[in-house]
């Protein structure tokens, strides 16, 4: 028999804001990934030395983190939803 727990209706606000902080990032690693694209490459006087380093990144990299943050906070979102609508999880 499955165990189940029950969703904490005081901390709705809080999930939906972990999961638009997903949406942001992956936001803004999209954002960098078209800069790149478009011939703003790092280079001395680029504000992406401070984020990325002194080290060589290809643009293929960066998809991996707009992938995993995109799908985290669709996750997140859903079952925050599920959450407020169903507050009864089985776990597993």
């Amino acid at each position: 028999m499955k165990k189940t727990f029950q969703f904490n209706h005081d901390n709705e606000y809080e999930w939906l804001i972990i999961s638009q902080s997903y949406f942001q990032c992956a936001l803004m690693n999209a954002k960098i990934l078209i800069e790149r694209l478009g011939d703003y490459g790092i280079n001395t006087t680029s504000p992406l030395n401070r984020i990325y380093g002194n080290y060589a990144q290809t643009e293929e990299y960066l998809i991996f983190p707009i992938i995993f943050n995109f799908k985290h906070g669709i996750e997140i979102y859903l079952k925050s939803i599920i959450g407020i609508k169903n507050s009864v999880f089985k776990e597993g």
